[in-house]
């Protein structure tokens, strides 16, 4: 049909958010899923998944994050859907049935974004700027979360800089 655009990648996109909100509401019921979508998910859609469904409380979280940033999952636009992934934001439909994803402390948090600004690379600094944005506001914008983000507006890569000079710690 003419009027159908990328139906496959909508049907996957769905069920990919569908598996991601359950994962949030009972990650040890999602788990089997999460096992059976492995590999067979196009990029970047895969990586948000896994992004959306880290264990922020899992001992190997760091890794984890690395292995997410390392993975090939398209240009810069890409990362930056994975990096947002990452922090999702509280629902603004109040009907919404599922609950809030349970969000980690932003100083739970902070060793991560630093170990990934200082990678260098754009998909570490478009993380780390993801990471600040949310839980640098959360924190109240203390130093260690500006410094943070004084280091990504200095990143050498570009699209970094300009990700962290977006972020805002007092409106003006």
């Amino acid at each position: 049909c003419a009027d159908r655009d990328l139906p496959d990648l909508r049907r996957l996109c769905k069920l990919a958010a569908e598996v991601r909100d359950a994962a949030r509401e009972d990650l040890a019921r999602a788990e089997p899923v999460l096992r059976a979508l492995d590999g067979r998910l196009p990029e970047p859609l895969a990586s948000k998944l896994i992004a959306g469904t880290l264990r922020w409380d899992a001992p190997d979280v760091g890794s984890a994050l690395d292995a997410l940033a390392d993975r090939p999952v398209g240009g810069v636009l890409a990362v930056r859907d994975v990096a947002r992934a990452l922090v999702p934001e509280p629902r603004s439909d109040r009907w919404y049935v599922r609950p809030e994803p349970k969000e980690p402390e932003p100083e739970q948090v902070l060793p991560h974004a630093l170990r990934l600004a200082a990678r260098g690379d754009v998909t570490g600094g478009l993380f780390a700027c993801a990471l600040a944005e949310r839980h640098g506001r959360r924190a109240g914008w203390p130093e260690q979360w500006r410094d943070l983000l004084r280091n990504l507006r200095a990143h050498p890569h570009p699209d970094v800089t300009y990700a962290a000079r977006d972020i805002q710690t007092a409106y003006e």
